[in-house]
């Protein structure tokens, strides 16, 4: 067996081609499976929530998380889906923290009495052990709570102004505006609205969610809303808060290109050149092979894998279990029988190859079915993954033949990170203002479909300036109309789900 010296961080092997696949884990083959994924399922929209309508308070959107008789209990975020920069330890602690922003509206629809108004951030880690965790094996679970932090928005013991109740914003509406015949108590909510405002940095260092069937890591807001009244009980909604691993916009390997160049025996030159190191869910990358054979050496396929490790911790990390390694099937390319691969590429002259092409990254309708996961960062559920590129060939009198084998496989291996469909350029940079309407329409990293309209967005009214002594708006030169950047809600229309 022949094994070359490793260079920098792709490992490759050479070894013969055997039928045999006994021991070797099974391929999936995207393609070719006999039920596949349903694509217009998302991991992230296949539960609807409820809409909260009929509110005068200006918000993105309002989804409803309670409500019962006399009142309704609202949520609006101003971004639903949080961003965490850094997908090593390095960059997460050179980062700077995300930003949790939104609003909590009370919509009263008759005068209640209440006696506390919370809002609470919630994250737990959960890892499922159903054999049971050893030594004893009697629990089947371990959790941890991430985060908890409470918003305390009005209280009997601290009421504020009795007629907002300490809301940023209310409105209230005739004929209980009326203070003489409707006096204002402490904790007497007449009809209208009630807006409070909540804000909260999260530090990158936290693991971003995760959504396997062992594992699990979720963040949610929760509200409660206490009735003074003694039969009438506290009402509680929750809404999950999606947060998503990014690459550092300051790194320089994320961008890199997966560059192979070697030469094998001095008898076949390859180099093979692949996108980028970070990879989007449901992206296409481009590809490009190049061979030079040196000797008789003939290519008959080429196959690239994207291979997934999932590792799962409990007990302070001093209990391990490891999922079956699965090996999905990207890209083959395969030649005739007895006919060499190279003849149908393009040809460089001097015996070099050359073809280009397109590998398309598994997207999130296979994530739902549990196929493949993104990385994690998670200390107790690692996901990793790993490009293998497979070149099988045949090469006269070679050494490395032995037994009845006729071929001989070169494997490279290339570690790579694999990112969520929702940190497609798109989402994660700001779009630029330009002069003129872009004719062509934003695509969406998993499905390809468009997702944001720029025409759609042009209105008649141009927005109004502010009278300044100097310099005045006569000296600033004239621009036409400039686009806005896309809402979370245009982009993902379904928004985000419990």
């Amino acid at each position: 067996m022949y094994l070359p010296l490793l260079r920098s961080h792709h490992h490759d092997n050479v070894f013969p081609y055997v039928t045999n696949t006994a021991g070797v884990d099974p391929i999936i083959r995207l393609n070719d499976r006999p039920v596949q994924p349903d694509p217009s399922k998302h991991i992230y929209q296949e539960k609807k929530l409820s809409r909260c309508t009929n509110l005068t308070y200006p918000a993105r959107e309002w989804i409803l998380l309670s409500s019962c008789s006399s009142l309704r209990v609202a949520l609006a975020l101003a971004e639903p889906v949080l961003y965490l920069p850094g997908t090593t330890s390095n960059e997460i602690e050179s980062e700077k923290s995300a930003v949790l922003r939104g609003s909590l509206c009370l919509h009263v629809l008759k005068p209640v009495k209440l006696r506390k108004v919370q809002l609470t951030l919630r994250g737990k880690a959960r890892t499922e052990w159903p054999e049971g965790i050893p030594p004893k094996l009697f629990e089947t679970y371990e959790e941890h709570s991430l985060l908890s932090h409470s918003w305390l928005f009005f209280h009997t013991d601290n009421p504020g102004n009795n007629t907002s109740h300490g809301a940023v914003w209310s409105k209230i509406i005739p004929p209980y505006t009326d203070e003489h015949h409707y006096p204002r108590t402490p904790e007497c909510f007449y009809p209208g609205e009630y807006v409070y405002h909540f804000e909260l940095p999260i530090s990158c260092s936290f693991p971003e969610s995760i959504h396997m069937d062992m594992g699990s890591v979720n963040y949610y807001l929760e509200s409660l809303v206490d009735r003074c009244s003694t039969f009438s009980g506290k009402k509680t909604g929750r809404v999950s808060l999606e947060l998503i691993r990014s690459p550092c916009s300051s790194s320089i390997a994320a961008v890199e290109p997966i560059l192979v160049s070697k030469n094998w025996e001095d008898r076949l030159k390859y180099e093979i050149q692949l996108g980028e190191k970070c990879l989007i869910m449901g992206q296409l990358i481009p590809i490009q092979f190049k061979f030079t054979p040196l000797s008789a050496i003939r290519i008959h396929k080429i196959r690239l894998f994207l291979t997934e490790r999932r590792y799962y911790y409990c007990r302070q990390q001093t209990i391990r279990r490891k999922e079956k390694t699965r090996q999905l099937l990207l890209y083959e390319r395969s030649a005739p029988r007895d006919e060499c691969l190279l003849s149908q590429w393009k040809s460089l002259g001097g015996n070099t190859y050359e073809m280009l092409d397109q590998l398309r990254i598994p997207g999130c309708h296979d994530m739902s079915a549990n196929i493949v996961h993104f990385d994690t960062t998670y200390r107790n559920i690692r996901v990793t993954h790993t490009l293998r590129t497979v070149l099988r060939f045949s090469c006269n009198d070679s050494p490395e033949l032995m037994g009845d084998a006729k071929f001989l496989e070169i494997c490279i291996d290339s570690p790579v990170q694999l990112l969520s469909c929702r940190c497609s350029q798109d989402s994660t940079i700001l779009p630029a203002y330009c002069a003129r309407v872009p004719s062509s329409e934003v695509l969406c990293a998993y499905e390809g479909t468009p997702i944001y309209n720029p025409a759609s967005f042009l209105v008649d009214n141009r927005p109004e300036f502010v009278d300044t002594s100097s310099p005045s708006l006569d000296e600033w030169p004239s621009v036409s109309f400039q686009v806005p950047p896309p809402k979370y809600d245009d982009i993902f229309e379904d928004g985000l789900t419990e």
